[in-house]
């Protein structure tokens, strides 16, 4: 399939889209600060694995196309007690990366690689949303060698270290976050720093790197 490359207002993580926007009794009630950058757009992973639960493959036996098959359901990080469900989103009305309207629930950018595939799987969530604190929100203490697990819809599961996280001003954050190309990893990204509302909401991005 030709990909194509679009232009996406992508405030990243927790702010993206709705994700800096909750109830009036939340901070995240400003509307999100955009951070415009070039995304390919890949084709949609949808409906279910190809792949047998039962037969469990180990992730370094798969293919590259039964890894880009793979769906997930469940990010672990043990290091915080996460277990929460993933669930797969595309682009708002206003072309942006959209969000979970839950901070339970994270986000993962079905349009690029799955997890494990080549590429960067990009993984989302907030930082509270409607009063809660959200999934993601312990990931910005997350240290380089702790270990997070992903779970897919095909029963599989493969766990990722962390090789970097770095926190980056809004307006400064490198636009290779948002590549979707190249070696093949996972980035968590959520929101944080100072909560300023005239702009926009929080003011820093956290971005977790797995391999």
């Amino acid at each position: 399939m030709k990909r194509l490359l679009v232009l996406l207002s992508f405030v990243i993580v927790s702010c993206l889209s709705a994700a800096c926007s909750g109830s009036s009794n939340s901070p995240e009630t400003a509307q999100a600060v955009p951070l415009v950058v070039s995304v390919e757009k890949g084709p949609v992973q949808e409906g279910p694995a190809l792949l047998p639960a039962e037969a469990d493959p180990e992730p370094d036996a798969l293919s590259e196309e039964e890894k880009a098959k793979r769906i997930p359901v469940r990010v672990k990080v043990p290091a915080f007690e996460i277990d929460a469900p993933i669930e797969p989103v595309g682009l708002d009305n206003e072309g942006r990366v959209d969000t979970i309207p839950d901070a339970a629930t994270v986000g993962w950018y079905k349009y690029g690689p799955a997890p494990g595939a080549q590429g960067n799987a990009i993984l989302d969530g907030h930082r509270d949303y409607k009063r809660k604190l959200g999934a993601l929100r312990p990931i910005e203490r997350l240290k380089v060698g702790e270990a997070v697990t992903i779970a897919f819809a095909d029963g599989s599961e493969q766990t990722f270290k962390v090789v970097s996280n770095n926190t980056y001003p809004l307006d400064d954050v490198p636009e290779n976050v948002m590549e979707l190309t190249g070696e093949a990893r996972v980035s968590m990204i959520t929101c944080s720093g100072k909560f300023v509302r005239e702009k926009g909401g929080y003011q820093s991005r956290v971005v977790v790197v797995l391999k």
